[in-house]
């Protein structure tokens, strides 16, 4: 019967838990309406009905003097402020068109609990939240996860008027707060490259044979991405390869560009680890401080 009870369910249904009753459920706000109505004279009953709250409730929180604490064993996470530094985050990765996924937000909660040495009770072995914590999460916030429609980069900048009109004002508010000189605004691209010709030159061949080929070291040519940045004055970033590999090999940089650097993937593209070692050879040539900041248009 229980098995067919699952099945019949989706995952979510069991998580989703009601409250019985309003146990420990003074807030701060109702905590000091109650001081001041009980110095007004009414009794505990009187303000009960008034605020919508059981007597005991409201008689235990008076005598307490503080709000109510924690019911049973589970405590609180992140604080106010914490959470709404988070939800800020999501939402400016979301105005900018990268939107973080359940996964993601999942590992940048876990991330944040430990480099603010927060006491959670998060899986340190996934490096994750929980999903019903997530999920409680993003509810008690006002967001959810939303299904994203497909945009290219060029689209959003130059084809869509709403996205346009939203980058540039984005663009327009960073550059009135921290007013870059050109020296300071600095484009980066990527771009791949395959170590296989696509072009191939005419060769002799004889008249009437359908098929002619040429040898190369692979049919396929593997991908490396170039990713390649410079400011609006003309200073220069040295290149930074990724390649398509297991482990690192310096050698494939050998007699490359002075200063360029390279980092290996699985597919040769650019992920969030890959990413943030770019940045770290960025900050090495561009040099940026908290006096002299740097905008990089991605």
């Amino acid at each position: 019967m229980f098995s067919n009870f699952l099945l019949n369910f989706p995952p979510f249904f069991l998580s989703t838990y009601k409250r019985k009753s309003d146990r420990k459920q003074v807030s701060d706000a109702v905590y000091q309406r109650v001081v001041q109505l009980r110095t007004a004279g009414l009794s505990f009953r009187q303000i009960g009905i008034e605020l919508g709250f059981n007597e005991c409730s409201i008689r235990k929180a008076f005598k307490r003097g503080a709000a109510s604490t924690s019911l049973g064993r589970s405590q609180r996470v992140f604080t106010d402020e914490q959470e709404k530094e988070i939800v800020d985050h999501c939402k400016a990765l979301d105005a900018r068109y990268y939107g973080l996924t359940l996964r993601s937000l999942r590992h940048l909660l876990y991330d944040y609990a430990e480099r603010n040495v927060i006491n959670h009770r998060f899986n340190k072995d996934s490096k994750l939240a929980g999903r019903d914590f997530t999920r409680s999460y993003l509810k008690r916030h006002n967001m959810s996860l939303r299904v994203p429609r497909k945009i290219s980069v060029a689209r959003t900048m130059a084809f869509n008027k709403t996205q346009l009109t939203n980058y540039f004002s984005n663009l327009q508010d960073v550059y009135k707060k921290f007013k870059f000189p050109a020296n300071k605004i600095y484009n980066m691209d990527e771009t791949g490259v395959q170590t296989t010709p696509n072009n191939l030159p005419k060769h002799v061949a004889p008249i009437g044979k359908r098929d002619v080929s040429k040898a190369i070291s692979s049919e396929q040519g593997q991908t490396v991405t170039a990713v390649c940045c410079m400011s609006a004055a003309g200073q220069y970033i040295p290149p930074f390869f990724i390649y398509k590999r297991k482990k690192m090999c310096r050698l494939l940089i050998n007699n490359g560009p002075v200063g360029c650097d390279m980092a290996v993937t699985d597919k040769g593209y650019m992920n969030t680890q890959t990413f943030i070692v770019w940045l770290d050879h960025f900050a090495k040539y561009a040099i940026p401080t908290q006096d002299s900041p740097i905008s990089n248009i991605g």
